[in-house]
């Protein structure tokens, strides 16, 4: 495969998904369990239980790049966090990966043709940007044009689904519009909202570089009041427009730490919560409430079907069947006090709407069966390949992964060397050009995961596909799943899609990583979850 441009691995790393997870060098003390993760673990309380005033302290890796999250150098998931606060849209995100409407900002959102995909938007007249202008058509048919791709000059992160889009267009008044689809869209509540007001959507230089040191103009229960970018502090304070319920919090501060940093932060008292992984689990202390819900990221072991041993069906099987992944999900998530969850679709994750576990059965632990195939490959009896793995260094649970798939493919007389590769150059020099056998790291799942899964498998050539597998009736069953609308129709082209991937192994699914939290005992309505994310005007400390 042709070594694709290095700017691939920002796009890799930020927008869909794929990551390294650091790890910690001595886990020992992790390995409890506390049962599987539910979808959302933080402590909830009404609004009546819910303080008035005070402030909420965070932090985040650093101050955005640009505060625009559509632009390329503005859309990584930390972006997207810290601005939670300050945005929202027309659907809102529930528990199960599922959505409803968000009254605040649309009083219906429906679903009204499909011959063309047809969508009504009727918007909340009271919603207005912090700078006071409403909310209305001329934002969406502005931004549609901008994330599109018709116009270059529009420096956005990714045209995907806008560019699906044939037309928008006002309705009865300035409130309502419509948007009409070229094909059908399975992932379209994600492009039923404009996310910036129609003036910034209208000008490439706005759009690009207005931004980089000031906020956006917010339209959530929050504004930017303060960027400190030499304190490495970023203040938020409730929007003095703001129409819907009235924030509980006074302001929300966010400290630029990196995650060590911010665990000890924690620990110190001089946080409310923090996010933690392997590596900073034991960094956090016993203050608070640890918490532990299912999570998006999930571990995998690509085979390289393009080239060498691998290229042979069968020994991509035996790897598959030597494989223990449930001994594996049970370090993965024993590093940060959870039980392990093998994940078993390549598309849903556990805990989401339509998740089948089809590879329970499909590659079922079976080292006997792994050994037969491996030696019907012609190998196990004479002089036998050694599998090549580069692992990134500095990464110790990408290690602890990488360490016990040789470990169990050395069980069965498959032979792997580690490589050693720096970290910084993972991706550029060895994924993306395929100079590898075996290579593992993470996805990241996702409410809408049929458009965000399918280029990690087909086409060929895809940015993100580093399988080396062609197959032609993969593009079809992907084409199937993405044209039909969320429900039953769907689940079953995606248990499609599952069933031929595990029958022809380009990828094995391994363990999910749970996201894990430490949250101070009076913080209710925010925490770890899933899919959901926190309503900000409830966000707050009990009473």
């Amino acid at each position: 495969m042709v070594l694709r441009a290095a700017a691939v691995l920002t796009a890799l790393v930020l927008v869909t998904g794929c990551s390294l997870l650091p790890g910690q060098d001595d886990h020992a003390a992790a390995h409890d369990t506390r049962g599987t993760p539910p979808s959302v673990a933080w402590q909830s309380a009404a609004r009546d239980d819910v303080r008035a005033g005070g402030r909420l302290t965070l932090a985040t890796a650093a101050v955005p790049g640009n505060f625009n999250p559509q632009h390329v150098d503005g859309a990584g998931s930390a972006e997207s966090e810290l601005l939670a606060p300050t945005t929202g849209g027309a659907v809102r995100l529930t528990a199960d990966g599922g959505w409803e409407v968000d009254p605040d900002y649309a009083e219906s959102v429906t679903l009204s043709a499909t011959d063309p995909q047809t969508v009504s938007v009727r918007l909340n007249p009271r919603a207005v940007w912090s700078d006071g202008t409403a909310i209305t058509a001329d934002d969406m048919i502005a931004f549609w044009k901008a994330q599109n791709g018709s116009d270059k000059d529009f420096q956005v992160f990714s045209t995907a689904g806008w560019d699906a889009i044939a037309d928008v267009r006002e309705g009865d008044d300035e409130f309502s519009y419509v948007v009409e689809f070229k094909q059908l869209t399975a992932d379209w509540p994600l492009f039923v909202y404009p996310r910036v007001p129609d003036e910034v959507a209208a000008d490439p230089r706005a759009f690009n570089d207005g931004f980089t040191e000031r906020p956006l103009p917010s339209n959530g229960p929050f504004v930017i009041s303060e960027v400190d970018r030499e304190a490495g502090r970023i203040t938020q304070t409730p929007n003095p427009l703001w129409w819907g319920d009235r924030p509980k919090l006074d302001r929300i501060v966010w400290r630029v730490a990196a995650p060590s940093v911010a665990a000890k932060a924690y620990r110190a008292g001089e946080l409310d919560a923090v996010h933690l992984d392997a590596q900073t689990y034991t960094l956090a202390g016993e203050r608070g409430v640890m918490q532990r819900a299912a999570g998006l990221e999930w571990s995998h072991l690509t085979m390289n079907a393009g080239s060498g041993p691998l290229a042979v069906q069968d020994v991509r099987r035996a790897v598959a069947l030597a494989l223990d992944r449930d001994a594996i999900a049970a370090v993965t998530a024993g590093d940060v006090g959870a039980e392990g969850v093998v994940q078993d679709s390549m598309v849903y994750v556990p805990s989401q709407r339509g998740y089948a576990a089809t590879g329970a059965k499909a590659i079922a632990h079976d080292p006997a069966a792994a050994r037969k195939l491996f030696e019907k490959a012609g190998y196990g009896t004479g002089e036998e390949p050694t599998l090549r793995m580069p692992v990134p260094d500095d990464t110790p649970a990408n290690l602890e992964r990488a360490e016990l798939v040789r470990d169990q493919l050395g069980a069965v007389g498959i032979k792997v060397d580690l490589e050693s590769v720096s970290a910084d150059d993972f991706f550029e020099t060895r994924v993306i050009p395929l100079d590898f056998d075996l290579v593992t790291f993470t996805w990241t799942g996702s409410a809408f995961p049929v458009e965000l899964s399918q280029p990690r498998f087909s086409p060929l050539d895809s940015a993100q596909n580093f399988t080396g597998l062609d197959d032609d009736t993969l593009a079809g069953l992907w084409d199937a799943a993405g044209s039909t609308l969320a429900g039953p129709a769907q689940d079953a082209a995606v248990r499609a899609i599952d069933a031929r991937l595990f029958r022809r192994l380009p990828m094995v699914p391994l363990a999910m990583v749970p996201e894990v939290m430490a949250v101070d005992d009076d913080v209710v309505n925010y925490g770890a979850s899933q899919f959901e994310t926190p309503d900000f005007t409830v966000v707050g400390f009990r009473g």
